[in-house]
């Protein structure tokens, strides 16, 4: 049983990047002269349209293949783990499916060595410390300058400057991607709005 909405105009195409595009899943870049999968289509008469890396291209397969199921544009993430590795870790579950190692670890964002750059490019909240919510953050530079315009924000209205940085664990690796797609697709002006 599918619960993805059927849309009322498909189309789906292979095509090779022009231009540098991001993958709906995993949020990589697709460089110039790669092959990715095109779909658009009319959804509750929304049109809309996902570009899809390879590597989770193979995935999504994998899993509608495993579990007869769809997976929505944009949560082949969270429907993995939902379907597949609920009750232990990201990493144990790779394990189980070492066919599909490099493509699980790129879409849940996992280096395979921690060098300095791979901690430089590590994924980010920024916190609004005055109502304690957790922002998806495109970078370290990006969180701090989320948190200094939160903390300008309090500091106009007399709040203590209370927001702060934090890295992304882990086991929030999901709702961090999640959280950072929804930013992405609606926009920073709705989506930073506390």
């Amino acid at each position: 049983m599918c619960d993805c909405n059927i849309p009322s105009a498909f189309s789906e195409k292979m095509r090779k990047a022009r231009k540098p595009h991001n993958c709906c899943e995993c949020l990589d870049k697709i460089n110039i002269g790669e092959n990715y999968q095109y779909c658009s289509g009319v959804w509750d008469g929304e049109p809309d349209s996902y570009k899809t890396c390879i590597s989770c291209l193979k995935l999504r397969e994998n899993y509608e293949s495993e579990t007869g199921e769809c997976a929505a544009f944009g949560h082949l993430r969270e429907s993995i783990s939902n379907a597949f590795y609920l009750n232990y870790g990201v990493k144990e579950f790779i394990n189980d499916y070492p066919e599909y190692s490099d493509e699980l670890k790129k879409l849940f964002s996992i280096k395979n060595q921690n060098t300095e750059s791979d901690k430089e490019s590590s994924k980010y909240w920024a916190v609004h410390g005055g109502s304690d919510t957790w922002f998806a953050a495109k970078s370290k530079d990006d969180a701090n300058e989320l948190v200094s315009m939160f903390n300008s924000i309090a500091k106009e209205y007399g709040s203590p400057e209370s927001s702060r940085v934090v890295a992304v664990e882990e086991s929030e690796l999901a709702s961090y991607h999640m959280e950072l797609s929804t930013r992405l697709t609606v926009g920073d002006a709705e989506y930073l709005n506390p």
